[in-house]
């Protein structure tokens, strides 16, 4: 790929430019990455969303530089940046260059050469345009010092290589800070709404959970050794079989999971709807931990025992639970269902005399 250029600077770069693809701390080492294969000084990446917002991030030895050209107005004045813009430079897939942008003669008397370039022993750019989202357009550009040749068409083409790469990390870093942000933001909302939740994988060990659960947990359910452990009382043991069974991941479903109801003769059941993430052979299956949801809800006190509407609103065809009766009761409260509201069956049942499979079970081979 490098066609002599330094093969080792280039595989450096591309763990530095993934690497911050999970961290976005770490761009601006990446940045010096890109440029170290080059030789140049550093590099620069310039970022502006469809609201406005926008912001710029140096490597290291161009921090100074930075400074200077954000304070002191350079970015207004800088005849590089004006030209790509009047001209659409950024549209172009591959990299462009001072030579794209500005003639010879207005490189030796214009005050961006003469005087910013010149305070920070620079001269030369190659700059890329990228689009990781249509919401977000992305600018790397490359500083070469002075007394260095232009960039040749060899070199732009490598950058335009790394720009791509680069691309494509940013691209996996905005999906991989949403979904973070969106799974913090759920837990949060969810936890203002006395809702617990616990994302459970394969073996039944909590790998998420929000403050909410350590309020509702408790009595006849508690986390422990990070699983779910029922009380050893028969109730305990179905609710363990049920979650178990929900677990299955490479077993077909045959219905809706049956919600859980603990303490279901106290004043403030909890009740637990387990919804499955995916099964092992899907794609998202392969690269996430979490095989089950648990939405865990207790009603508020002085109120009849109702499972949480969670399930519902997300599109979860959750069973009727078996409410028992209570002395003083005249009817059952009422429940929100969605379809036949059949029990979950699987096409290998455990025979009445089977035992229970515990919620936390060993991991299969």
């Amino acid at each position: 790929m490098t066609s002599g250029l330094s093969d080792t600077a280039v595989s450096a770069a591309l763990d530095a430019i993934y690497e911050a693809a999970a961290a976005p701390a770490l761009w601006p080492t990446a940045l010096q990455g890109i440029a170290d294969c080059l030789g140049d000084v550093g590099a620069v990446m310039l970022w502006e969303r469809s609201d406005g917002a926008f912001g710029v991030i140096a490597s290291p030895r161009l921090a100074e530089a930075q400074r200077d050209y954000i304070e002191n107005g350079w970015n207004r004045r800088d005849i590089r940046a004006i030209r790509a813009v009047e001209r659409a430079l950024w549209l172009r897939s591959d990299a462009v260059t001072d030579l794209d942008a500005v003639e010879p003669h207005e490189m030796d008397s214009h005050p961006m050469y003469t005087e910013f370039l010149a305070r920070h022993g620079l001269r030369w750019a190659c700059a890329l345009g990228l689009q990781p989202s249509p919401d977000i357009v992305v600018a790397i550009s490359i500083q070469r010092a002075a007394g260095k040749p232009p960039f040749s068409a060899r070199e732009a083409e490598l950058a335009t290589q790394l720009g791509r790469h680069a691309e494509r990390a940013l691209r996996l870093s905005i999906r991989l800070l949403n979904a973070e942000l969106i799974a913090e933001g759920l837990g949060a909302s969810l936890a203002r709404l006395d809702v617990g939740v616990l994302a459970l994988d394969a073996r039944g060990r909590v790998v998420f959970r929000n403050s909410a659960t350590d309020r509702l947990l408790g009595g006849g359910v508690k986390l422990v050794d990070d699983c779910l452990r029922f009380g050893a009382s028969a109730n305990g043991r179905r609710h363990a079989a049920v979650l178990a069974d929900a677990l299955k991941t490479d077993l077909p479903m045959a219905g809706p999971i049956r919600p859980i109801i603990v303490d279901e003769r106290e004043a403030r059941p909890l009740v637990i709807h387990a919804l499955p993430v995916g099964g092992e052979a899907s794609p998202e299956g392969v690269f996430t931990n979490a095989r089950l949801i648990c939405c865990c809800s207790g009603p508020a006190p002085g109120s009849p025992p109702t499972p949480p509407s969670f399930a519902t609103c997300s599109g979860s065809r959750s069973a009727r639970p078996a409410w028992p009766p209570s002395s003083g009761q005249a009817s059952r409260p009422r429940m929100p269902l969605r379809g036949s509201g059949s029990p979950r069956r699987r096409s290998a049942p455990a025979s009445s005399g089977s035992s229970p499979k515990p919620a936390c079970r060993a991991s299969r081979n």
